[in-house]
């Protein structure tokens, strides 16, 4: 019984590590006690992040091999003009890992002006939204391609592209550009 005794004591002198502290601060219904906080930080850390590139080549304009969902050759967020080939807008991205279907989105926006051989230049735009998720820990939640490139193209174009993630109190902007010169010019 001398046992229970030890532990009715650390029990009665409120212990941090015996007795969890579960009061939130006064007013306030939504505050997290200590002890939640503690326990869900990692969670609440991950949703406070929201969808976010998965590493520093993850967003951004690769090469592109048709069928292919990988990124072989990251050229960069502002690859600048390309050079003569296939390419692609794409996106590995990290999701957190709480949330139902639908919670996690991300918009895709792309504006080219293209310049014809005649001088006149006109804009071309592309919008979709996608539904992201948690992919697992080893690899992010691919949207690949989200546009295919070729270079040359017909008509110079100039190019612009964000992938917007909304977020309950804010929205996440990722931005970038290429550029790719007109197949007729000489």
């Amino acid at each position: 019984m001398p046992w229970m005794l030890g532990l009715l004591a650390a029990a009665c002198t409120g212990a941090p590590d015996t007795v969890p502290d579960t009061t939130t601060p006064e007013g306030d219904e939504a505050a997290l006690s200590r002890f939640e906080e503690r326990l869900l930080s990692t969670q609440l850390n991950d949703i406070r992040s929201g969808v976010r590139p998965w590493g520093d080549a993850s967003l951004g304009i690769c090469t592109h091999t048709k069928g292919d969902r990988s990124c072989p050759s990251f050229l960069g967020a502002d690859a600048g003009e390309l050079a003569p080939g296939d390419h692609q807008l794409f996106a590995e991205l990290r999701v957190p890992t709480i949330g139902a279907e639908g919670t996690w989105t991300v918009d895709v926006h792309t504006e080219c002006d293209i310049t014809g051989r005649d001088g006149a230049t006109r804009q071309q735009d592309y919008d979709k939204s996608y539904t992201v998720r948690y992919a697992g820990e080893d690899r992010g939640y691919r949207l690949a391609p989200l546009v295919t490139i070729s270079s040359p193209s017909a008509g110079k174009r100039s190019c612009r592209w964000t992938l917007t993630a909304p977020h309950p109190d804010r929205e996440i902007v990722y931005a970038g550009s290429w550029s790719t010169p007109d197949k007729d010019e000489p």
